[in-house]
């Protein structure tokens, strides 16, 4: 899969974006991350891959269908207090209701409605608060939203989302996740269409997404657990909790 490249001039790709756009907030989870992957807390790192699931509830003023999309997670605790999870999930056919949004083509008639596929990908921070088998945790995080509407040309998003949830360690192997995040994103109606924008509207859209997902262990130490010996050693210790002789 491509990372798009995003133009911070270009504001038709960013559907309504400020030209004064500035990826602060993304840099800097990335620049979080890579310090974490090379601290000496990292040989103590725990990876999760995950079924996931989540569900999006649109803001009122961009007309879109709340449905649920599927994808993946793939996870990382920085012992037992931090973790950075990597997400991708995908929808067809998203509903774009046009024809209620009010605007009118070059006939003075309601546009009709149409369909987009979505993909969104990006990563979240999570910081737990607390330790246990049941942990709530606080979560930010950043990411892409890619819209693909049918006849029309793709757009790709800067996606904001901060939220919090429950962590449950099922067994040492098996985890469960759910969570609630503000999802925010500049976007208007009028990008599904040919119009501009109206000029002096907020184009800054919050969303509200919930989500679950199950992960399984893949290797690495229990957080505040090392396993002697190497990787092989560590991955082993993962699964069965002993280690190999």
């Amino acid at each position: 899969m491509t990372v798009p490249t995003f133009d911070p001039t270009d504001i038709r790709k960013c559907a309504g974006g400020s030209p004064t756009w500035r990826p602060s907030f993304p840099v800097g989870l990335v620049a979080l991350s890579t310090l974490l992957l090379v601290t000496p807390a990292a040989a103590q790192v725990r990876y999760t891959l995950a079924p996931s699931a989540e569900y999006t509830w649109w803001d009122k003023g961009l007309f879109l269908e709340d449905r649920e999309m599927y994808g993946g997670r793939f996870g990382a605790d920085f012992g037992r207090l931090v973790g950075l999870s990597a997400y991708y999930h995908k929808a067809t056919d998203l509903a774009v209701f046009r024809s209620q949004s009010g605007l009118l083509d070059a006939s003075s008639a309601p546009f009709a409605d149409l369909t987009t596929d979505l993909t969104t990908f990006g990563a979240n921070l999570m910081f737990k608060l607390g330790i246990g088998r049941v942990v709530p945790f606080a979560l930010a995080g950043a990411g892409v939203m890619q819209f693909e509407p049918s006849g029309r040309p793709q757009m790709e998003l800067i996606n904001y989302r901060y939220g919090g949830g429950i962590q449950y360690d099922v067994s040492q192997n098996i985890r469960a996740q759910a969570y609630v995040a503000d999802s925010r994103v500049r976007l208007d109606p009028e990008a599904f269409t040919d119009l501009d924008p109206l000029p002096g509207r907020p184009t800054r859209r919050s969303s509200w997404t919930a989500g679950a997902s199950l992960g399984f262990a893949l290797g690495g130490s229990r957080p505040g657990h090392p396993s002697p010996g190497g990787p092989l050693n560590r991955s082993w210790a993962a699964w069965t909790g002993m280690t190999r002789p």
